[in-house]
């Protein structure tokens, strides 16, 4: 069982904190029963988790007092960026979910010729946040993945990167491409039938590389999670 973290953001962190949040509160209270005096974690997001000690606990709000600094870890030089295609809601979440517990640092959801699409609306976006959130507390990561802005697939080419791959059947695999070199990387995954000809054509002039990960044919969801996983593993 892991440790009981709550995510605050790192300009709110003082060294006592009133949490109001009311899913917070109700996993605090009512699922996990805590009390006056048990100790908590509080991640910021940023590379720091401290250890806080229940002063108070009300209908409304829990008080919490700092005690210290437990972890502090700094920005990861390893950085992978994963684009995917706007998608059903239930794909999106599933790699939100498990490409954050396997070490993506940023998401960018796009608009290609064979996605969904669809307006990402503010409420949208607060909730693949607490997806993001969550994935992060469960896998006790320190630094929070960044959600980027959905964009058209001409936006998603642009970027400055070391290294950008795109995952293709026909590719070369991961190995051709290992090098220590390569800190910021941009993993772009294709829709349900794949890219376009056309935009093949604009990923192999934006120098893409084409990687595979399979000799089969993979779901969105499964691609992109297998590998971001894949890509971290090696690059470590």
């Amino acid at each position: 069982m892991s440790k009981i973290r709550i995510y605050i953001k790192s300009q709110d962190i003082k060294d006592s904190l009133i949490v109001k949040d009311r899913e917070v509160l109700n996993k605090l209270k009512n699922v996990l029963r805590l009390n006056a005096e048990d100790d908590i974690r509080v991640f910021d997001g940023k590379g720091k988790e401290y250890a806080y000690t229940i002063e108070n606990i009300s209908k409304k709000s829990i008080s919490l007092k700092n005690k210290s600094i437990v972890k502090a870890e700094p920005e990861p030089k390893k950085h992978i960026s994963l684009a995917f295609p706007l998608a059903k809601e239930e794909k999106i979440d599933f790699i939100l979910q498990k490409a954050t517990e396997l070490g993506a640092g940023a998401f960018i959801p796009f608009v290609c010729e064979r996605s969904l699409h669809f307006s990402v609306t503010s409420r949208k976006i607060e909730r693949w946040q607490k997806i993001i959130i969550e994935a992060t507390r469960q896998s006790e990561r320190l630094w929070l993945p960044v959600l980027r802005q959905a964009c058209s697939f001409s936006e998603m080419l642009a970027g400055s990167y070391d290294i950008k791959f795109a995952l293709s059947i026909s590719g070369k695999t991961l190995n051709r491409y290992i090098s220590e070199k390569n800190n910021r990387i941009l993993l772009a995954v294709g829709p349900e039938g794949d890219f376009s000809s056309r935009e093949s054509k604009l990923l192999e002039d934006k120098v893409f590389q084409f990687l595979s990960i399979s000799y089969n044919t993979l779901r969105l969801e499964t691609a992109a999670i297998f590998a971001t996983g894949l890509i971290n593993h090696h690059l470590r």
